[in-house]
């Protein structure tokens, strides 16, 4: 079947935007790779890296909600690889520093937290660019696949590590240049082909049985504009921000802990805490497509959301009783938790963020609004990942077993917050369910 000119275009943008995402995951796994090396390297304490990763994300959140009106207000072509180059460039010092030498901690967590304000801009970017050329019918498959693009980066980040430190024997600070090679790259490339809004004639001759013409072709009517605290009271919008706030805890503590936790207390082989990271993002590839297909059909999100975040719950309690003698099973572990706790991360930063977007009839289908909600419901998630840190860094200096109890903790406050939602939907559900079996009973009688 022959591709139009408006299908090119959507494979395009889902391209570049997915790369954007890729990169930037990779500069990070790149980093949480080598945290070890640099505890070795310039005698930093987890305290200390625990406070380098929470002032990146405490930036980050700050810079998501920034970002977020700024995606709707000035061209996202212009605004996301600003922020890539920037971030690149804090990168290039730190590689620098650690060349040099550098043991001083406290420009480290300055620079991180740079970082983190200048890399905020791709995600709210990046997601409302998607909503702009995707229509809501596809909204759950579409953004579960695309969503993946955070696992891919950690995968390719992993690998990128791996090769440099174990295969070539090059130090820590080459793993940090040659991702952020490839962050720029990128950056340059989503400049030059990336495409704000499909063109309306092109959105006039798609087929409606393959999309939905009437929520992304131009309407005559003004697209309302709307503040940072109008998005705020969108219905679910608060109540979703705060439980990605734990479901981001759970799901960056995993990934920039989990590879110094196997080396440090487990004593797994460096050649294989790569493979075992990756596992943890394979899982959250794969469920996050499964699961937003999953919830395409039912038309609710709630319901699984709820149900992969109490899967959860006893892996961290078994996580406890782990020691290097059954080091093996975190091959198995670690994907199960991918599977539920990075897809569920990869849902609600997506999907979730995208219909929460087009939720408020008043407003119309206006994309415009994505940008604001998606950075209110990553830079939400950002906050609490930041403050998970600080007492994950703090709690590993006592008792690994501490940091899983947290971990835990944390995972049953998702669960409760998003219960209600799940229980509504549910019952919705069952009776549509129940009123088209009745409606196709009354007919066969006829």
């Amino acid at each position: 079947m022959k591709l139009s000119v408006y299908q090119k275009w959507q494979i395009v943008i889902f391209v570049i935007s997915y790369l954007c995402i890729v990169a930037r995951h990779a500069g990070l796994e790149g980093w949480f790779m080598v945290k070890s090396d640099v505890n070795d390297d310039l005698g930093f304490s987890t305290t200390w890296l625990g406070a380098m990763d929470s002032t990146y994300l405490f930036c980050y959140a700050t810079g998501n909600y920034i970002s977020g009106i700024l995606g709707d207000s000035f061209p996202i072509r212009i605004v996301v690889p600003i922020g890539m180059a920037l971030g690149s460039f804090c990168y290039v010092i730190i590689a620098i520093l650690g060349f040099s030498n550098y043991d001083n901690p406290w420009l480290f967590v300055i620079i991180f937290g740079a970082i983190g304000l200048t890399l905020s801009t791709v995600w709210p970017g990046t997601v409302s660019l998607m909503g702009r050329w995707y229509s809501s019918k596809h909204t759950g498959k579409v953004l579960g696949l695309w969503s993946s693009n955070s696992q891919v980066g950690n995968i390719l980040g992993a690998q990128i590590a791996s090769i440099i430190l174990s295969v070539i024997n090059a130090s820590w600070e080459v793993v940090t240049i040659t991702t952020t090679i490839f962050l720029i790259s990128i950056a340059m490339i989503f400049l030059t082909l990336a495409k704000e809004n499909p063109n309306p004639e092109w959105l006039l001759e798609e087929s409606q049985a393959f999309y939905e013409i009437k929520d992304q072709a131009p309407s005559n009517q003004e697209k309302k504009s709307i503040s940072f605290l109008q998005a705020w009271m969108l219905p679910r919008v608060a109540i979703y921000a705060f439980t990605y706030a734990c479901v981001k805890l759970l799901n960056m503590s995993l990934v920039m802990w989990l590879p110094f936790f196997l080396d440090k207390q487990i004593h797994v082989d460096k050649s294989l805490i790569g493979t075992i990271a990756n596992l943890y993002d394979i899982g959250g590839l794969v469920g996050g497509f499964a699961f937003g297909w999953v919830t395409d059909k039912m038309g609710f999100r709630a319901p699984a959301l709820c149900l992969m975040l109490i899967g959860g719950l006893p892996i961290f309690g078994i996580i406890q009783l782990m020691n290097s003698d059954i080091w093996w099973i975190f091959f198995f572990i670690t994907f199960l938790l991918g599977t539920l706790i990075a897809s569920s991360d990869n849902l609600i930063s997506g999907a979730v963020a995208t219909d929460l977007g087009r939720s408020d009839s008043s407003l119309g289908n206006n994309e415009n609004v994505i940008a604001t909600v998606a950075g209110i419901i990553d830079g939400t998630g950002a906050l609490g990942a930041a403050s998970g840190q600080i007492f994950i860094g703090y709690l590993a200096g006592f008792s690994w077993a501490y940091v899983f109890i947290f971990m835990l903790c944390v995972n049953c406050c998702a669960v409760m917050l998003l219960m209600k939602f799940a229980i509504k939907d549910t019952k919705t559900i069952r009776a549509e369910r129940k009123k088209n079996k009745n409606s196709i009973s009354t007919k066969q009688g006829e």
